[in-house]
């Protein structure tokens, strides 16, 4: 089979635009597996902290996640804090009195390996599907 290459732009650019869908899956599942780490190192006996950042559950209840999609581009956002625990970098960054406890960075860091994976087997996923439509 011979194609132009405006025959294969067209076709990579309508590859680019269906992985969206299985993109914003992987990023999805990879976030919420790193925000259920960072909730797990706000935990006493969890925590890989000398104390864990733990007096009301607060920061750990702010502890969220979320996908965005602009066009193609697919985002993972991991944040903790708002109203209620606004002291949520002060703990993560730390400060003159007290140490960090960077429990979104360790859990991004922990989880890397598993993140991979989750946005590999998305873009495996998303090729097939589109494969299988040509």
């Amino acid at each position: 089979m011979t194609m132009s290459i405006e025959e294969l732009q067209t076709k990579l650019r309508n590859l680019s635009l269906s992985m969206v869908p299985a993109l914003q899956k992987g990023m999805t599942d990879a976030v919420q597996n790193i925000e259920g780490k960072a909730k797990e190192n706000c935990t006493p006996g969890s925590s890989p902290y000398y104390k864990a950042p733990l007096i009301t559950g607060t920061l750990r209840r702010s502890i969220a996640s979320k996908t965005d999609t602009k066009g193609n581009e697919v985002i993972g956002i991991v944040h903790a804090g708002g109203e209620e625990a606004n002291y949520a970098e002060e703990v993560h960054e730390g400060t003159s009195r007290m140490p960090p406890r960077p429990y979104i960075l360790d859990a991004i860091t922990e989880k890397e390996n598993e993140t991979i994976d989750f946005l590999s087997d998305a873009v495996k996923d998303g090729i097939r599907k589109h494969t299988r439509a040509i």
